[in-house]
């Protein structure tokens, strides 16, 4: 084998939540006064990105009378709620779980999200039995989100102190792809759903592109 851990983004690539999320923020800020804030708005510019970096642009875009504060709390809320309601799995996801699980694969998750929001949406699609708290990790452990390879390397690190080279990560979005590039590990693009920067993601030439989780597994035991 070549890998000995496999860690997974959450949205967009394990759960189906990237609509589910976008939806809440555009609904959040709508209420707040800013309707150009539209749901197709946000999964265009925001798909991937995380609290951090979204705060960052919106409060710039809107300018010093922005509440971030009021919309933090708001949006952390309206997507508990969303995502308890609403969240469905990605295609295979957990038929590729199972199948990794029983062959005693190391695997975790590494995500942009919030930590409250990625178990939650874990749960509500069932797979959060395939993990535990000890196995999925946020930005929110490293103090920084994707693109920076921080996130990645603390989660090879924490599942055993695998070194990059002995990683594969797989995930959906440009910032996934430049967070493992730099952090010297292997990364596969699912591509279930049109990411709204998929050009971008072409251009960084990850390590390889598949359709669908189900061509995980084929991947790594192909090598």
């Amino acid at each position: 084998m070549k890998y000995d851990l496999i860690i997974f983004d959450c949205d967009g690539t394990l759960v189906d939540t990237e609509v589910v999320i976008n939806s809440a923020c555009s609904e959040v800020l709508l209420e707040m006064g800013y309707p150009q804030y539209t749901v197709e708005y946000c999964v265009e510019h925001f798909a991937s990105l995380g609290l951090p970096i979204m705060l960052e642009v919106v409060a710039k875009e809107i300018g010093s009378n922005f509440d971030s504060t009021q919309f933090i709390s708001r949006v952390r809320d309206k997507c508990l709620y969303n995502i308890s309601r609403l969240v469905r799995p990605m295609p295979n996801a957990e038929i590729l779980l199972r199948r990794l699980k029983n062959k005693h694969m190391k695997i975790c998750v590494a995500s942009n999200g919030e930590q409250n929001n990625v178990i939650e949406a874990l749960r509500a699609t069932h797979l959060y039995g395939f993990f535990d708290n000890a196995s999925i990790f946020t930005y929110g452990h490293v103090g920084v989100p994707k693109p920076a390879p921080d996130l990645f390397l603390y989660a090879a690190k924490q599942m055993g102190g695998f070194s990059p080279e002995r990683c594969l990560v797989i995930e959906d979005s440009d910032t996934g792809v430049q967070a493992a590039k730099a952090a010297g590990m292997d990364v596969l693009v699912v591509q279930a759903y049109k990411h709204p920067r998929q050009e971008k993601i072409k251009q960084l030439k990850p390590t390889a592109i598949i359709k669908d989780l189900s061509e995980v597994e084929g991947y790594i035991y192909s090598l």
